[in-house]
């Protein structure tokens, strides 16, 4: 009976501690800031591999999908981890869609690091010419496909002291994906305070994560919403607040003497929570903006009080200006990965169509023959000019200019990638000969000089685009309210996802974003969410503005817009009532209709965006479809934000390229009175 007992009792133990597993999407793993193609030659790409505290690691896989494009004659695959090679694969070309299943142990993170590197070297046909293979190398490729794609740990849960360290690990790991993080709010309902945390905590956790895929709920204590296990709570009230809630230790919040961020484990519930909190709502305001703040490292302690939080201000591009290439990058050579140039281009502005940026490179590269090296611009991925390498015996370094079309960039994050192409570079040594990508050396002189732009507003009924939305994250958002107009209580997901999608895209956060129930605008752009019956606020007409010049630089807009403008087909989710009657009249009771419509409230620039929905549910769906589509119809009214001499010259540039006859009849109706007054002045000494 004693020995049945005992089996019964391991049994139990056995299964109590049985080993768990996860699986991660590689979409939370990879880079964010470039697309999940190794191009080229030679390229790579890295992430980590994350083990929490409280997991043992037992078992380690990583799977990936490969598909490869048909222009090459084999393919290496080559895989790193830390320092240390893991495996080595060749493909051919027979198949375009290749499966690859790395093992690790867990002794493999503890010897090496935990940064996982995929490398590739494209072969070509070597029945190609030198220079063919130099312009189809840039075409070679290989995409990881990360939705079928993934890192799976096999580990078995094991004691640990909870810290804020350990919860950053959990939020760049990408291992509750699946999971809803909870927003608790310690005070009932929706005030101005609490939706305002709130949203700084979606923006840091989403900064910190490098994701907008993540699902936000809010629940304000009233709620009582139950808690499942193995969620991630973030909790936050004032110290008084948090007091009432008696699932949190007491002895920790007696410690929040200041603006606070703590860590809590659950036992009962298996859920991880971060406090958030201070003595009063100014304290709890600035412990959030800390969290929102990516740069700033959480602690491997439980509980960390934070000083006022200063808010960084980033210096932004400058339209026509050049800025030295250590201003984007650290890299001091390229060729076995591309030099890469992050641009964070302003939300909002217009480029001529025949506007370019330049590149100015000082490199030093081995010599070559004619032909044998090119090197490859790409924007976002997409191809934008090539030029080959040049070589001499008399100098060392040689000097490069490369061009592209500024209408290539897009608001946001752009990266600029900068490929090179060249003959392997032999090694020998003892054990023999290896093969290197061919590399060149950048020269601090080395610049970028943008192309120059306008910035533009919105004037009046403009269907505003996704990527529009983004002139919400300038001066911080201090400039910005959101209104939320909910009948019924929410959890609001669908406002936290506009908020992850705009802070992923701005690359920093909105500390002085507003969130209010407030109907009454106190800031001079309000985006505002309606569910139910929508009451039509009064707006102005901005369409007529004063001044021949001021309508002359409307028009001139206009034109640069119209060519910026994307074919697409009408959706008539957002189509425009600009397309729908003649002669530009409105319909109000259309109106109502559009999802994401400007409306101007005055003449100092002071507007309101629209989104309006029957139920939750069609506002969700609809803000969901509005931030997945790439290219909304433009149309509507714009105008010039500050009129500039600077502008103005880009503007009067613009009307000699879309009225190309206006050049000769300017100079034309200039020469005649110059000629008719050298005539007279000859006529006088005669």
């Amino acid at each position: 009976m004693k020995q049945l007992i005992l089996i019964l009792l391991s049994f139990l133990i056995a299964f109590q501690v049985q080993a768990e597993t996860i699986k991660v999407p590689l979409s939370y793993l990879l880079p964010d800031d470039r697309k999940p193609v190794l191009r080229g030659q030679w390229d790579k790409i890295s992430f980590p591999l994350t083990v929490l505290d409280n997991q043992q690691a037992e078992n380690i896989r990583i799977a990936l999908t490969l598909e490869q494009s048909m222009n090459m004659r084999q393919a290496t695959l080559l895989l790193h981890i830390g320092n240390k090679p893991l495996a080595t694969v060749q493909f051919d070309s027979s198949q375009s869609q290749k499966q690859v299943i790395a093992e690790l142990t867990p002794d493999h993170l503890v010897q090496y690091g935990n940064q996982l590197t995929i490398s590739v070297n494209h072969l070509l046909p070597s029945t190609m010419a030198v220079s063919e293979q130099k312009i189809e190398a840039s075409e070679a490729t290989t995409e990881i496909l990360t939705d079928k794609s993934y890192f799976e740990l096999t580990y078995s849960p094991k004691p640990y002291d909870p810290n804020l360290s350990g919860f950053s690990k959990l939020i760049k790991s990408g291992q509750f994906h699946q999971h809803p993080i909870r927003l608790e709010s310690a005070s009932p309902g929706y005030s101005d305070a609490s939706l305002s945390v709130a949203s700084l905590l979606v923006q840091g956790w989403t900064l910190r994560s490098h994701s907008d895929k993540y699902k936000f709920s809010y629940f304000p204590l009233s709620t009582g919403s139950p808690v499942s296990k193995s969620d991630v709570r973030l909790i936050y009230g004032t110290q008084t607040q948090l007091l009432s809630i008696p699932s949190l230790p007491a002895q920790l919040l007696n410690e929040i003497q200041g603006p606070f961020l703590g860590i809590h484990h659950d036992v009962k519930q298996k859920s991880r929570v971060l406090i958030v909190s201070g003595r009063d709502e100014n304290e709890l305001l600035h412990a959030a903006q800390h969290f929102a703040a990516p740069n700033f490292e959480l602690p491997a302690q439980t509980y960390t009080l934070v000083g006022h939080y200063q808010p960084i201000q980033k210096a932004k591009l400058i339209s026509n200006h050049k800025y030295p290439i250590e201003h984007f990058t650290n890299q001091l050579q390229f060729g076995g990965t591309p030099l890469t140039i992050p641009l964070m281009i302003p939300a909002n502005i217009l480029v001529n169509k025949e506007e370019t940026a330049q590149i100015n490179l000082l490199l030093n590269h081995p010599h070559i023959k004619p032909g044998e090296a090119a090197m490859v611009v790409r924007i976002n991925g997409e191809y934008a000019n090539s030029t080959p390498l040049r070589t001499s015996y008399w100098r060392d370094s040689q000097h490069y200019r490369l061009t592209f079309p500024m209408n290539k960039l897009r608001p946001g994050l752009n990266t600029l990638n900068i490929e090179l192409y060249g003959p392997a570079q032999k090694h020998h040594h003892k054990e023999g000969v290896s093969f290197h990508p061919f590399t060149a050396s950048i020269s601090p002189t080395s610049n970028v000089k943008l192309g120059a732009w306008v910035t533009y507003l919105p004037a009046d009924k403009r269907q505003t685009m996704a990527k529009e939305l983004l002139v919400i994250a300038a001066h911080n958002g201090s400039r910005s309210q959101l209104t939320i107009n909910y009948p019924e209580p929410s959890t609001l997901s669908e406002i936290w996802q506009l908020i992850s999608f705009i802070s992923l895209k701005a690359r920093e956060p909105m500390p002085g974003l507003l969130l209010t129930t407030n109907p009454t605008q106190s800031r001079p752009l309000n985006l505002s969410f309606t569910v139910g019956a929508y009451q039509q606020q009064a707006t102005v007409n901005l369409n007529e503005e004063a001044g021949y010049l001021n309508q002359l630089r409307r028009y001139l807009l206009s034109k640069m817009s119209d060519a910026d403008r994307p074919e697409s087909p009408v959706n008539n989710d957002f189509v425009s009532p600009f397309f729908q009657f003649e002669n530009n009249t409105y319909s109000h009771a259309n109106s109502l209709n559009l999802f994401g419509q400007l409306s101007a409230l005055d003449e100092s620039g002071w507007s309101r965006i629209s989104f309006n929905a029957q139920s939750n549910t069609e506002m969700k769906n609809k803000l969901d479809s509005y931030l997945n589509k790439d290219e909304n119809a433009k149309n509507g009214a714009i105008r010039q934000a500050v009129p500039n001499y600077r502008d103005d010259i880009q503007l009067a540039r613009a009307g000699f390229i879309y009225h190309p006859y206006l050049l000769p009849l300017l100079i034309f109706g200039l020469i005649i009175p110059l000629a008719i007054f050298i005539q007279r002045q000859l006529g006088k000494k005669s």
